[in-house]
């Protein structure tokens, strides 16, 4: 419309001209859809961009209806002296540059409405972020970096898809799968062992057969599942040596079994996760002894001595700290202390834990990211057999409210009931899968060296349980017997309460003892000695002398005689640690290929009494042929180097017990030594 040309008479009507044209009504109704869908497109306005886009939105409208009110005020105006239609002119001429110069850049403004919830939200959100939904993810502690890893890259996710806020924080917590398989029967109440964890929302499962597992005790709630990723089993074997294995490169279709075999007959070392510390070592363990044929229980015996051998030779880690990870852990420190581990010596783990170690990665404990290139001169080379198997990870996830409607709770801790919060919580969960099914969560599996699902380079098929129960039911007859001392402390101090109910450290210590006690095999041995320095003599009592599960000690049953005299000790004294690891050394004796010989020894407190120091004791531990494990508990922690000098270099472990959990974790440790739960 140009009305700047416009020559009427004060008084006259307008001219024709002034009439707008049907181009210039089109345009006005173009700028009116881009206002309005640039408007629309922004919802709750967040981000510096959102709100940028809400008001470029608002200044177009306003254009719009400055453009149609002049069009209606003109004729008023046109009445008036010269100098104000000339005036009014001028603002006729502004506005009506305004749709021409927009109609220019109209194909951008709308692309960028409509693009926005892309990239609009990369930019600075504008005032503080709400709370974001907590949701809590279970895993193994093999798996927990991995579960930390998924759920920090999710957080970012949601962050840069909301304008730089989360929607969600993740806590991603470990359990051993004993206590959990626990817990999920007890529903996660107070009185179950989950209680000292909160109750999960989601669980990151290393194998659909530990779910299977879940799914078929009484008492666990429906839970939904689904396949995220994969890890096939491999075989590791050093770079260098792996020609000798293949024959040259000759033999490249070899089976679980073959594989074995010839290791044994190379005279290498055999390593494999303890299959009492986690679902890898099971399906480890079911892999080498073959799946695809019956097994047989001499090719598994003869598994089982090359195993204990390398794992006794190398001083890798046994029970129930020794996972993947930790095996792994173990062999890194070996490359560091030589450049080759003699003999060879091949491992049987995942790919994905083999990816981290040739990586250089940290593996948990004391193996931190390998800063030496040297350490990852000589990788190890995985081999996967023609009857390859692998673990397919699993997310869990875990609808507590249909047990209990009333538990929900917002995220101020108010009880909400079966509503809201609950509700979001599943919502959250249900996204997290969903992500990880998508391209974003695809590259994170990636880069935390699984296989996603849905991609083409899967390789073996899942193991199934029934599978893994058939070898770890051959595993317990295969392995070694357990030969074990547990040194009790019964010094004054472990007299003190715990808090559970008045009961003392010495008194829950007792539980634990008995609760193991129902889970040893008939080939197992087991003896009790209490120390303190009110025990006559060194300060150390073989109460319950070393023997098989079924004989009977002074006329009565192991079990009955164990009973009886804790019921007896009334803890007194000082704590002459290190006699009885001393003691304790010499009535279990070393380790071979019969059996495997273990210390393990509760206390509370430093050496108090002994007359032998650390330095002798370090010295007799390395060359004892004994797995030391130490459980310290109340104001002693395995942080204290005594501890960990008298346990570590032996293969052992220390575990710090809280007081609420220690009959747990003395059952725990002594029952990984004999069988798997």
């Amino acid at each position: 419309m140009d009305l700047t040309h416009d020559s009427s008479p004060p008084g006259q009507p307008l001219n024709k001209s002034t009439v707008p044209p049907p181009s210039h009504v089109m345009l006005l109704i173009l700028i009116v859809i881009t206002a309005n869908v640039l408007i629309v497109t922004v919802g709750q306005p967040k981000t510096f961009w959102e709100w940028s886009r809400l008001l470029l939105g608002a200044l177009l409208d306003a254009l719009v209806v400055a453009n149609v009110l002049t069009t209606w005020l003109y004729p008023v105006v046109a009445t008036g002296g010269r100098k104000l239609r000339t005036l009014f002119r001028k603002l006729i001429e502004i506005l009506g540059r305004g749709p021409k110069l927009i109609a220019l850049v109209l194909p951008f403004l709308l692309i960028a409405g409509l693009s926005s919830p892309w990239w609009g939200e990369k930019l600075p959100r504008i005032g503080a972020c709400p709370h974001p939904t907590q949701l809590r993810m279970l895993s193994s502690p093999e798996s927990l970096d991995t579960a930390r890893q998924l759920a920090q890259r999710y957080e970012r996710w949601t962050a840069e898809i909301d304008g730089g806020c989360p929607t969600v924080s993740v806590y991603a917590y470990s359990s051993p799968a004993s206590r959990s398989g626990e817990a999920f029967v007890e529903s996660w109440t107070a009185n179950s062992l989950g209680a000292l964890r909160p109750r999960p929302d989601l669980w990151l499962a290393d194998s659909s057969f530990d779910v299977r597992r879940v799914r078929a005790m009484p008492n666990v709630l429906d839970i939904e599942q689904r396949r995220i990723a994969s890890s096939p089993l491999v075989f590791g074997v050093a770079a260098s040596t792996i020609g000798d294995l293949l024959n040259g490169g000759r033999d490249d279709h070899l089976q679980w079994t073959d594989l074995v075999q010839k290791a044994i007959k190379l005279n290498w070392g055999l390593v494999r996760p303890d299959p009492t510390a986690s679902p890898m070592g099971q399906a480890t363990t079911a892999v080498m002894y073959g799946i695809e044929n019956p097994i047989d229980p001499a090719l598994a015996r003869a598994i089982e001595q090359r195993v204990g051998q390398s794992l006794d030779n190398g001083r890798y880690p046994l029970g129930p700290t020794a996972d993947g990870l930790s095996v792994l852990c173990h062999h890194r420190q070996l490359v560091a202390q030589s450049s080759k581990v003699r003999p060879p010596t091949a491992v049987v783990v995942s790919e994905q834990a083999l990816l981290k170690f040739n990586r250089g990665d940290p593996l948990g404990g004391e193996c931190g990211r390998v800063q030496d290139a040297e350490q990852l001169a000589d990788p190890f080379k995985a081999y996967y057999p023609s009857d390859a198997r692998s673990l397919d990870v699993t997310l869990v996830q875990l609808k507590w409210h249909k047990l209990e409607p009333a538990r929900a709770q917002g995220p101020d801790g108010a009880a909400q009931g079966r509503d809201a919060y609950a509700e979001q919580r599943d919502n959250e969960a249900n996204a997290f899968g969903g992500w990880l099914s998508g391209k974003d969560g695809h590259q994170a599996l990636l880069e935390a060296g699984l296989r996603p699902q849905g991609d083409s380079a899967q390789v073996g098929t899942p193991l199934q349980l029934q599978e893994v129960n058939e070898a770890i039911e051959q595993y317990d007859s295969a392995r070694r017997p357990a030969r074990v001392l547990f040194a009790l402390d019964a010094s004054g101090s472990m007299e003190g309460p715990t808090g559970t109910g008045g009961v003392s450290r010495f008194d829950l210590a007792s539980a634990g003892v008995l609760r193991a006690l129902e889970r040893m095999g008939e080939r197992d041995e087991f003896g009790l000695s209490p120390f303190s320095t009110d025990v006559v003599g060194t300060g150390v009592r073989d109460a319950i002398p070393l023997g098989l599960r079924d004989t009977p000690v002074r006329e009565v049953s192991r079990r009955d005689a164990t009973v009886e005299l804790l019921a007896r000790i009334a803890p007194a004294g000082d704590t002459p640690l290190y006699r009885a690891i001393a003691e304790g050394l010499t009535m279990v004796g070393g380790s071979n290929d019969g059996q495997v010989s273990a210390l393990v020894v509760l206390t509370d407190g430093e050496d108090t009494a002994s007359e032998i120091s650390l330095v002798q004791i370090a010295d007799a531990v390395q060359v004892s042929g004994v797995r030391v494990f130490v459980i310290a508990v109340g104001d002693t922690q395995c942080a204290f180097d005594a501890l960990r000098t008298v346990s570590a270099p032996t293969g052992g472990a220390c575990f710090d017990a809280d007081l609420e959990t220690l009959d747990v974790t003395v059952a725990d440790v002594l029952s990984a030594l004999w069988r798997v739960r």
